[in-house]
C-alpha cells in the first residue's frame, strides 16, 4: 500500500489525516485519471500528493459568529428557519473559501473530503421537492477554483423523510445536527433516489468519488448491527450513481476501528451477502484515540488491513483499500473542553486568513 498523510486545517489537537490508501498500481491509474495529474510529474519520478485535505470545513465558518455553533446544535431544520442566521453562515462560508482557495491550490493536493454538510440530504433538500444547492455550490466552486477534486460523503438522512424517527441518543457531535441526529434508513426510497440522482448530475464533473455514508457500522450511523440494511442502501446508491455516471467511483461508508467485535461481525456479514460487488474501493478508518502517550500500533493496523483483504478474497475478490481517516494525537488533550477546542478552531481560522491575505503560507 502507498500512503501520504495530510494534516487538515481544521484540527490543531491531533495530527489526524484524511488520506487514500490503495494498492499502488490501481490507485495511481484510477485517481490520476480523475484528477488530471500531468505526465511531467510522473516523468520526473515525483509522486504527486496522494492524500485528501479537510480544507473547507463549514464548522470553521460557523465558529466565526459567536453563538452560531450552539444554534446549529439544536438541529439543522430549526436553524434553517432563521433566514438571517442562514445568510450569515453562507457569507462566512464564502469568505472562508475565498481566503483558503489560494493556499489549498498551492499545496498540490488533488482531493478534498468534507463529511458534512455539503452532501447531506437534509441540507440539500430541506423540504420534500425543494432543493437548496446554495452551500454545496459555494463549496464546489471553491474546489474548482483551487483545482481540487472532491470526495463526496453522501449522508442519506432528511428530517421530513423521518418524521417518526427519534433522534439517536448519545450522539452529540456537531456533525449529526445537520440531519437532526435522525439516522434511520430512508422511508421513501424513490425520494432518496431522486435526491441522489439530482446531486450526482449536478456535481459529477467535480466529485472524484462518492462515499455512501460515514461510519454507519457504529452507534451513531443508523445501521449498527444491520449489514443487510446497509447493503440495501449501498446497492441502491451504487445503481443510481452508475446510472448517471458509469465512470464514477462508489465507496462504502468508512468502516470504524475494531474497538468492539460488532464491527468485525458487521463487515464479515456484509461481504458474505455480496456487498463487495457494490463498492469500487473498500473504505476504512484507523484512528488512535486520545491517551496520555499516543502511539501508532503498526501490528494492529496491519491486522485491520489483512482482515478486510481476507474478507474480500473469500467473497468475490479483492478491491483496493481506500483509507479516508487515519490519525494519532500529537499530545494528550483528553481534558480539553469543547469550548476550548472551538476557541482554538477560531484562532486557527483567523491565523490562516491573515497569512493568506498577506501572501504567506504556513
Amino acid at each position: 500500500s502507498y500512503f501520504i498523510f495530510q494534516k487538515p486545517f481544521s484540527d490543531q489537537s491531533q495530527t489526524q489525516s484524511k488520506i487514500y490508501s490503495t494498492t499502488e498500481t490501481t490507485a495511481k491509474s484510477d485517481v490520476t485519471s480523475k484528477s488530471d495529474v500531468s505526465s511531467t510529474t510522473e516523468s520526473e519520478n515525483v509522486k504527486p500528493p496522494f492524500g485528501t485535505m479537510l480544507a473547507f470545513n463549514i464548522n470553521d465558518a460557523a465558529i466565526s459568529t459567536p453563538g452560531m455553533i450552539d444554534t446549529i446544535k439544536k438541529g439543522w431544520t430549526e436553524f434553517r428557519k432563521d433566514d438571517s442566521a442562514y445568510t450569515n453562515l453562507k457569507n462566512n462560508l464564502e469568505k472562508l473559501i475565498q481566503d483558503r482557495t489560494k493556499l489549498v491550490k498551492s499545496t498540490g493536493f488533488l482531493i478534498d473530503r468534507e463529511v458534512i454538510p455539503y452532501f447531506v440530504w437534509n441540507v440539500i433538500e430541506p423540504q420534500k421537492g425543494e432543493f437548496d444547492w446554495t452551500l454545496t455550490d459555494i463549496y464546489v466552486k471553491g474546489a474548482k477554483d483551487a483545482n481540487i477534486k472532491i470526495s463526496a460523503v453522501i449522508m442519506p438522512f432528511a428530517s421530513w423523510d423521518q418524521k417518526n424517527t427519534q433522534p439517536t441518543t448519545g450522539c452529540n457531535a456537531l456533525d449529526f445536527a445537520y440531519y437532526d441526529s435522525k439516522t434511520a434508513p430512508p422511508n421513501d426510497w424513490t425520494e432518496y433516489e431522486n435526491f441522489l440522482k439530482a446531486t450526482v448530475k449536478r456535481y459529477k464533473d467535480t466529485v472524484s468519488v462518492w462515499e455512501i455514508g460515514n461510519e454507519f457500522d457504529g452507534q451513531c450511523g443508523g445501521y449498527q448491527n444491520d449489514p443487510e440494511g446497509y447493503l440495501k442502501l449501498l446497492k441502491t446508491s451504487y445503481t443510481v450513481i452508475k446510472g448517471v455516471d458509469p465512470e464514477a467511483k462508489v465507496l462504502n461508508a468508512g468502516a470504524l476501528e475494531f474497538n468492539e467485535s460488532s464491527i468485525r461481525n458487521f463487515w464479515t456479514k456484509f461481504f458474505q451477502l455480496g456487498g463487495g460487488k457494490y463498492t469500487d474501493y473498500f473504505n476504512f478508518h484507523y484512528n488512535s484515540e486520545r491517551s496520555a502517550s499516543p502511539k501508532l500500533n503498526t501490528a494492529t493496523f496491519l491486522e485491520v488491513m489483512t482482515f478486510f483483504n481476507n474478507q474480500m478474497e473469500k467473497n468475490g475478490g479483492k478491491k483496493p483499500l481506500y483509507l479516508t481517516e487515519f490519525g494519532i494525537y500529537s499530545g494528550a488533550p483528553a481534558n480539553k473542553s469543547i469550548d476550548q477546542y472551538n476557541q482554538g478552531q477560531a484562532d486557527l481560522s483567523a491565523q490562516i486568513t491573515q497569512q493568506t491575505q498577506s501572501g504567506q503560507s504556513s
